[in-house]
This record gives structure tokens, sequence and C-alpha cells, in this order.
């Protein structure tokens, strides 16, 4: 649709599969290729795009500068990653600059949660109280009944 032969879309390093599954038979057909951007514990790392957008010859790639990057910026899968608004932000600046379009898939979003602070008022289970390697302790259970295991 916005692809021409050996374009290039660019993506998380780590990127959901199924988003890349679904580029792949466009990439049999137009010969569409991924470029990876390195990622923290925040998500893509803007510098890092902004470094390989700014450098991009075409041809060495072979292909013409991407315009379009997919990311996703709540609840990354695979990573977990949550982008912070300043990192949002920063990125939003690079892709104005190169004229960048943003496919940003966020299925996560109203799933967001504020920041954990420990609750002090609940009771240690018997394995924090004793710290003995002696304990299980089952804190969920999947539909399936595998349960988290802590020692």
């Amino acid at each position: 649709m916005f692809y021409e032969k050996d374009d290039c879309i660019i993506v998380d390093e780590y990127t959901f599969s199924t988003a890349l599954e679904t580029a792949w038979p466009l990439g049999i057909k137009t010969g569409i290729k991924t470029v990876p951007i390195p990622m923290d514990k925040e998500g893509l790392i803007p510098e890092a795009l902004n470094h390989q957008i700014s450098n991009w010859e075409e041809s060495k790639v072979e292909s013409r500068k991407p315009f379009l990057l997919y990311m996703i910026p709540t609840g990354h899968n695979t990573t977990g990653a949550a982008q912070s608004l300043e990192r949002r932000n920063s990125i939003y600046a690079i892709a104005q600059k190169h004229s960048l379009y943003i496919v940003e898939d966020e299925p996560y979003y109203y799933l967001q949660l504020p920041t954990f602070q420990e609750d002090k008022s609940l009771r240690l289970s018997l394995l924090e109280a004793t710290n003995r390697g002696t304990m299980i302790t089952m804190k969920w259970f999947e539909e399936r009944g595998k349960c988290c295991r802590e020692t």
C-alpha cells in the first residue's frame, strides 16, 4: 500500500513476531525489509533511531530512506518496556525531522497501572518472613494450573 520494491520499515530491535509475520508476505512480493533499532529498558532508543536515519546511505543499503516506523510504546511485546512521555516526544521529534510516519501499536494502552509502591501494611508471606529455601509461595495461577515459584 505504502511501499515499493526493496523499501525498509523501521522497527524496534525486538518486535512482536505477528507484526513481522504480517509484513513478511509483503517482503516476498515487494522485497520490503525491516531495520531494527536498538532498545533499552524504555524501548526504542531515540539517539539510535536518529543515527540510523541521519546516516542512511541508499547505495549501501540498496533502499531508499525509510518513511515508516512501527513501534509498541506501551507494554512492549516482547520486552514489557513502556516509554516515558519524554521518550515518546524525542521519538516524535526525530520522526518529524526525518518525515517518518509512526505506526504506534498500542494493544495494552488501557492496561496502564501507576508505578508500584510497596504497601507496608501487607502481611509478609512465610517465605518473606523466614527467608528459608524450603518454602514455595504461589501468588498467582494460570488457567492451566501452572504457578509462579519463589524460593
